[in-house]
């Protein structure tokens, strides 16, 4: 019987160890917002305008489909304003339909150290100080190619995306909803 009560603790005390690392992550600031675990496939974020500061953008090939395929996409790396967001996933069902999980606010986010995996963007874009660049260095065509800018800022913009991760975000007013999409 001792056997036992020492495996058990021994389980609790992982247990415990693990919830601890999770906690400690939340509390140093890293934030996943969306789904990136592989075959999840694209969300769209929709927004009426997103004011952007520390833009990069950087080119590169991704996993974006449930069967595995690369597909080029990109990677931006920014700091943001974003009023009226609307995040969502529409999520096939069995027996037929989709559900859409919407994630929306009405007030402004503050976003710090957002990272984005774009597969498409469509939106008014407004540059300052845009810097196309090329890096002669690099070790593949993908990484040869880079855009960025101190301010940009997107009106009405529609982004397909395939991850996102920020270091800190507020998200006043916040609403979580599920609903079937026809």
């Amino acid at each position: 019987m001792k056997y036992r009560f020492r495996v058990f603790i021994g389980a609790l005390l992982g247990a415990f160890a693990m919830v601890g690392a999770m906690l400690a992550g939340v509390l140093n600031g890293g934030v996943a917002l969306a789904l990136p675990l592989a075959g999840v496939g694209t969300f769209t974020i929709e927004a009426s305008q997103i004011n952007i500061t520390h833009f990069r953008l950087l080119p590169r090939i991704g996993q974006l489909s449930s069967d595995g395929s690369n597909v080029p996409e990109t990677q931006v790396s920014l700091d943001c304003t974003i009023e009226n967001l609307k995040l969502y996933k529409d999520v096939p069902v069995p027996g037929g339909g989709k559900i859409r999980v919407l994630i929306q606010t009405n007030k402004e986010v503050h976003a710090n150290g957002m990272v984005m995996n774009m597969a498409a963007l469509q939106a008014l874009a407004a540059f300052k100080q845009l810097t196309i660049g090329q890096n002669g260095e690099a070790s593949s065509a993908v990484q040869e190619f880079s855009l960025s800018a101190p301010q940009l800022t997107l009106v009405n913009p529609h982004i397909q995306t395939t991850y996102l991760y920020t270091n800190s975000i507020t998200l006043p007013g916040l609403s979580v909803s599920v609903s079937p999409t026809h």
